[in-house]
This record gives structure tokens, C-alpha cells and sequence, in this order.
């Protein structure tokens, strides 16, 4: 756990949960393992503030508490846990996407919370869903979001709360219990019998007599979810639009019983993979040619396991995130170095490592262009000296890896190889320590600006708090009154709030950006 990593996960922090807790939570990563009186002592709050801090912390599972073998009470933060809410609404957007509005509302619901009740959660998604104030109001029952919550149950995007009891001697609950529903909700019966609950306009009650089940958002299960989408958007781009969706019904297939850990999806069966396709219109002859493509693009997208039954065939999620987190490095590497530097590295990623006389390293620029006739090789020369400058800048930017290997035990320079070759995960890793300083920084930034406009914020609320008072009263925006209103706020007022907002656009579409690139190299580096 680096220093920029703690830097970062504080600035989440703060901006979800508020100071006070940004800096307990900062201070548990920074301990590792502490205990409250420690707490206590580092930031001069108080216990009772400390233990309000530590609830919401180990409620939304960002800390885990744990008895240590003295017996003391000791908290450990969970990183990944806090960096996952910059991925919050991508996990609602998917959970749209697979089951509806429905759906959308209970995964915020739960993260909003951190764990609850299915009785809770339906009752209160049903009153979102029958508010009169809302945009888009819907008729809908509780029984309509209990199944949409055992559907979500089902493909494991919702679990029993994995907070752990304190007492080690007490077993941990098994893998197929974390997502059993409670025993009142039977689906084989029909809706009057199976619950206690009534709905009328004025109240909405449900009781599934669940109140010692606590529900959580499954993050493992959405990062699989998304590296779905990053297979299939990979694949699109690298084949075509049908080869993704080929990966697209495979990934169905495979993403419930699959862990985010796993670097290959389980076997698929040819003909189990051509009767989900057969809404797609596709032969099994087409399909076993699109197959045929994936296994040989860069380094086999899908491995053939076995001939028996048509064939058994596994994503190999590795080798494709391997891919896209190299064509990152090329990008990057490209963007700021420049095109001889990404051709020298290259060269290196591809023969390993070289000295620097070899000629195959300091000439190394051939690009080949494919056509229906002849390839076209059109070799560019690198001297020998801009070459070398090249090589040895890719080695300050921490690109490539110098290798020295001593002919003599006296490491004399006249008898010492000096190797030069590229560490792909290695380099990752050095591009995710960058990541979580621009992160931190947009962060920052943000934070600051919106601070220097504070007073200028809060007028403005008030003034469009007003001003929706008004339109409640009959009020037109065209009317004498609104207008009055509106002219409180000056010229210069209004093009500082324009300034503002094009700042906080510009940072959250940074944001944005970075964190897909931060999710490519982090789930590549947890398979490597």
C-alpha cells in the first residue's frame, strides 16, 4: 500500500463520507492494523465520534474489525473496497442495463446504505417507484421488486453481508448461502400467500421476516460484469462486431459461477455455445471459423481445450486484458515519447532482451502493411546514436528495464553486459502509481475551486431554491417576479459560475477516462 494510494483512497473518502472520516479512514491505512484508542491518540477526535466513524466505515465495508490473539479490537482497511466507489455508477448503469429501472434502484439503494434488509430494500424502492413528486413516476408492487431482487440474487450481484463476526471460533457462512433468499420468500407461491404486505395509496408495507439478513452489493461480481464489457468492446475493436458477440454470449455463459480472480473462463462446449447463438442466426460452420479467429488473435483470445464433442473452448481473460493494457502503453508511450521510442520498445517486447550494438535493436523500425497482393516492408533506420538516447529515456521513464550481467565478479564495465528488455505487468505497475497521482490531483483541484466559489454557490442555490418556490405558486419563468430574482445574480457572478462548472465538467470527464484506463491495468496486474 503506497503513500499515493492512501493519498487517494482519503480524497475518496472525504468527498463521500465527509472529513472526519476521510481522516479516520486515513489513519487505519496508514496503521494497517490499529485499535481505537490508537485512533484516538493519532487524531485527537474523541471515542464516542471515533466508534460513529468506524460504524459507517465497516457498514459500507470499507474496514474490517477483527480480535486480535491479546484480545484487543483491531481495524484494517479495505482498499480495494474504497476505490471500488469510483466505479458506483458504472455498477448501477449495469445493473440497468441487465434488469431495468428496478434494478438500478436497488443496487443505489444498497450502496447508498451500505447493507440492509430485502424487506427494507423493497419497501423502500417501492415508494421511490410510487412517489407522486417524481419525474417519472411507475406503477409497480412490492412483489415486482422482491423478484427483480432474487433475479440480482441469482446472477450473485447481491450477497449477504460479508461482515464477519469478531469471534473466530464462530464458522464463516458458506458460498451458497451468501445469496439463499429469506426463507418467507417462496416464488412457488403466489403473491397473496407468500408474504405479509399490503399497498394502498397511502402506505406500502412488506415483511419477509428477514431481520437478521443483511444485503450488500456483490463488488466482485460487478468488476466481472465490467471486464465483460471490456472483453467485448476489446474484441470489437481488434475483430469486428460479430467476433464480440460471440465473446459476448461466451462471457454470458461463464460470469455467474466466475470469480474476478480467474485469469480463464470455464469450458464451453461448441454446440452449448452454438445453441445460445442460435438467436444471432449464425451456422455452426460460421461460428467455428469466428472461434478459429479468436484463438489465433495476439496470443489467443480463446483457447481450444479439447476436440471431444465439437470442441471445448475458455476466454483467455488474461491474454486479452494483456492486450489492451499493452496497446495502453503503446498509446501512452506514442503520446509522449514519440514513435521511434514506441518502435524500439516494441522491438525489445518482442526479442526480449538485447544489447544495445545489436543491430536488430538499433535498426529496428519495420512496419508492415497488409494488402490483398504482397506485404509492403518499408525499413527505417534509427541511428545508432539517437537510438541509443531513446533507449536509455525509456529507462528513466521506468519503460524498459536495464539489465547489467558481470562477466567477473569485480562488475568492471569492460567485462559486464548491459541488457535492455520490457516487463509488461512491471510497467503497469508503474503506470497505476502515476494513475493514482492524476487522480488525486483532479481530486484536488476540483475540491479547491469549488471551495474559492463557495459563497458564490450557496447564493445561488438559494436563489433557484426561491425561484422553484415561485414556479410551485403559479409563477412563469416569463413572469416579473422570477426575472427579479434572477438579475440579483450578476454578469460577472454568472460567467464565474460558467468558469466553475466547465472546470468540474472537465475534471469529472478526466476522471472518468482515467479510472477505465486504472481498471484495465489493475485487473491485468491481480492476474499477473
Amino acid at each position: 500500500m503506497s503513500a499515493k494510494q492512501i493519498l487517494l483512497a482519503s480524497l475518496i473518502l472525504e468527498q463521500h463520507c465527509g472529513d472526519i472520516v476521510a481522516r479516520i479512514g486515513k489513519n487505519i491505512l496508514n496503521k494497517g492494523f490499529t485499535t481505537l484508542s490508537s485512533i484516538a491518540l493519532d487524531t485527537g477526535f474523541s471515542k464516542n465520534k471515533i466508534r460513529k466513524a468506524l460504524c459507517q466505515l465497516i457498514q459500507h465495508n470499507l474496514v474490517k474489525c477483527q480480535k486480535n490473539q491479546r484480545g484487543f479490537i483491531t481495524y484494517t482497511g479495505q482498499l480495494s473496497n474504497i476505490f471500488a466507489i469510483m466505479y458506483y455508477p458504472r455498477f448501477i448503469q449495469k445493473a440497468k442495463m441487465l434488469f431495468g429501472d428496478v434494478a438500478e434502484l436497488i443496487v443505489e439503494q444498497l450502496l447508498l446504505h451500505g447493507w440492509m434488509t430485502m424487506t427494507s430494500v423493497v419497501t423502500r424502492v417501492t415508494q421511490r417507484l410510487h412517489d407522486p413528486q417524481a419525474e417519472a413516476s411507475v406503477a409497480i408492487n412490492e412483489y415486482q421488486v422482491s423478484e427483480q431482487f432474487a433475479n440480482m440474487a441469482s446472477m450473485h450481484l447481491l450477497q449477504h453481508s460479508t461482515l464477519e463476526s469478531i469471534d473466530p471460533s464462530k464458522a464463516p457462512p458458506n458460498e451458497s448461502e451468501k445469496y439463499q433468499l429469506p426463507r418467507a420468500y417462496t416464488p412457488t407461491v403466489s403473491a397473496s400467500h407468500r408474504r405479509k404486505a399490503s399497498f394502498n395509496n397511502d402506505k406500502i408495507s412488506i415483511d419477509f421476516q428477514d431481520s437478521d439478513i443483511f444485503w450488500q452489493v456483490n463488488i466482485q461480481q460487478f468488476n466481472v460484469h465490467l471486464v465483460d464489457e471490456i472483453i467485448v468492446d476489446g474484441t470489437r475493436n481488434c475483430i469486428d462486431e460479430i467476433a464480440s458477440k460471440v465473446m459476448d454470449v461466451m462471457c454470458k455463459m461463464t460470469n455467474v459461477d466466475r470469480s474476478c480472480f480467474s485469469d480463464k473462463t470455464k469450458r464451453l462446449g461448441f454446440y452449448e455455445i452454438a445453441e445460445n447463438l442460435s438467436h444471432q442466426e449464425m451456422s455452426e460452420g460460421d461460428l467455428l471459423s469466428w472461434l478459429s479467429i479468436l484463438e489465433q488473435e495476439k496470443g489467443g483470445f480463446v483457447t481450444k481445450q479439447s476436440d471431444s464433442s465439437g470442441g471445448l473452448y475458455a476466454i483467455n481473460i488474461k491474454n486479452i486484458l494483456h492486450a489492451l493494457s499493452l496497446a495502453c502503453i503503446e498509446s501512452i508511450i506514442k503520446e509522449n515519447l514519440g514513435a521511434k521510442s514506441f518502435r524500439i520498445f516494441n522491438c525489445l517486447r518482442m526479442k526480449g532482451y538485447l544489447e544495445q550494438q545489436q543491430r536488430c535493436f538499433i535498426g529496428y523500425c519495420v512496419l508492415t502493411y497488409k494488402t490483398d497482393k504482397n506485404p509492403i516492408e518499408d525499413f527505417c533506420m534509427i541511428p545508432s546514436k539517437e537510438a541509443k538516447e531513446l533507449v536509455y529515456k525509456l529507462v528513466e521513464e521506468n519503460f524498459v528495464n536495464l539489465l547489467e550481467v558481470p562477466r567477473s565478479a569485480d562488475y568492471a564495465p569492460s567485462r559486464t553486459l548491459y541488457l535492455f528488455g520490457v516487463n509488461v505487468p512491471q510497467v503497469c505497475r508503474m503506470l497505476l502509481d502515476k494513475i493514482y497521482t492524476i487522480l488525486a490531483n483532479i481530486k484536488i483541484r476540483q475540491c479547491e475551486e469549488s471551495k474559492q466559489e463557495t459563497r458564490l454557490l450557496e447564493k445561488s442555490e438559494r436563489l433557484e431554491g426561491t425561484i422553484s418556490s415561485l414556479q410551485s405558486q403559479g409563477f412563469d419563468e416569463d413572469s416579473q417576479a422570477v426575472k427579479d430574482i434572477r438579475e440579483m445574480m450578476t454578469d460577472y457572478e454568472k460567467e464565474r459560475l460558467v468558469r466553475l462548472e466547465n472546470i468540474v465538467k472537465k475534471c469529472d470527464h478526466g476522471e472518468m477516462q482515467v479510472t477505465e484506463t486504472l481498471f484495465v491495468f489493475s485487473q491485468f496486474v491481480i492476474l499477473t
